[in-house]
């Protein structure tokens, strides 16, 4: 669903580190370019920070516009490693946001009138002052619950997108996690959050590190492992699935957990999501579903699997998406986006073109 000139002017030498799902008829992603090994080397050299490689956002809707276009770019220029997200209320939005742990993080709106790029304070600014904010940590994630927009980050970083500029804290009763303790990523924080409503939100990270939010109060849940958590979803099926370290993975609610999958899975998943009857995990190893309480690959065509990375489902549709291109399921069919490798070998043809002809 992209032709040649679309696909070289937007994702050659590019490749998506993140999608979501505005609406069932617009996709965006992050994608961030390529280097080659010599460029990294050359970066590295010349003291340059790779997380501010070039990035974009991209926008994909169903419906061409008046000109026949249906993907548009825009140019990320100074950011750190970012994700993206969606929302529903107030408006529709796609919300791009910085993970860096520096204390100026960006957001980037697009959707229901001019795009902005805004900065979203940290709690405390760097000479002490509060500012009201709710970023405590680098921002690993957001999430739609309701329809609104959630992002969950280091040191138990929570907060809950209002409008433009403006965010909810829904931390300021959650202990912070000790500065001694915050030693690698995996134990210094929230990876993932989800919710069945805006009153009933698990958040997981750290070693085992679970809480349970009632839209008042947290709750610390005891949870039966103390490996790293990755990722969490609350399904449609009435219970919580958090998944850590090699894939294993843990099914339950409240004080009660089942381990479902212990490990066996060289990289542990990425992102989980609902959608339509059951849990789908990915990470760039492939694609995943959960039937009956066990973890199993999912039997899609080799080309839909390929687009493995990324998960974002919302408005009745499940987006796929990674370094080998993006798809999409919608009432129980994938639709392919676009093949990497299939595109940049048509791209290079159609480059060599005129000197075949001559």
């Amino acid at each position: 669903m992209i032709n040649l000139e679309s696909y070289d002017q937007i994702f050659k030498k590019y490749s998506i580190t993140d999608c979501a799902v505005r609406a069932n008829d617009m996709f965006v992603f992050i994608i961030s370019e390529i280097l080659t090994d010599e460029e990294v080397e050359y970066y590295q050299e010349n003291d340059y920070d790779l997380d501010y490689r070039p990035k974009k956002i991209v926008s994909f809707f169903k419906d061409p516009d008046e000109n026949g276009d249906q993907w548009f770019q825009t140019h990320l220029i100074g950011w750190d490693t970012p994700r993206i997200g969606a929302c529903n209320q107030p408006r529709n939005h796609s919300i791009t946001l910085e993970i860096s742990t520096r204390l100026d993080h960006q957001a980037f709106i697009t959707g229901n009138g001019p795009a902005e790029k805004m900065p979203f304070p940290p709690r405390v600014a760097k000479n002490g002052v509060p500012l009201g904010g709710f970023v405590r940590g680098g921002i690993r994630r957001t999430k739609t619950i309701d329809g609104w927009a959630y992002a969950v980050g280091g040191n138990r970083t929570l907060g809950k997108f209002l409008d433009k500029g403006q965010w909810q804290p829904l931390n300021k009763d959650l202990p912070e996690i000790p500065r001694e303790q915050r030693t690698t990523m995996s134990a210094s924080g929230f990876e993932d959050v989800d919710g069945f409503s805006e009153t009933d939100i698990y958040a997981a990270g750290g070693r085992g590190d679970v809480w349970h939010f009632d839209g008042e109060n947290w709750t610390p849940i005891p949870f039966p492992s103390n490996d790293p958590l990755e990722s969490l979803c609350c399904a449609g099926d009435g219970y919580v699935y958090i998944s850590g370290y090699e894939g294993i993975t843990f099914k339950g609610r409240g004080d009660h957990w089942t381990m479902i999958n212990r490990y066996g899975i060289t990289l542990g998943f990425r992102d989980m999501v609902w959608h339509k009857d059951r849990v789908y995990c990915t990470s760039d190893y492939g694609l995943w579903e959960i039937v009956d309480d066990k973890v199993q690959r999912v039997d899609v065509p080799d080309e839909i699997t390929a687009c493995s990375g990324h998960l974002y489902a919302n408005d009745g549709v499940m987006l796929l998406a990674g370094l080998g291109g993006a798809a999409f399921c919608e009432d129980g069919e994938w639709t392919l986006l676009y093949n990497s490798s299939t595109m940049d070998t048509l791209v290079e043809l159609e480059a060599l073109e005129p000197q075949n002809n001559g």
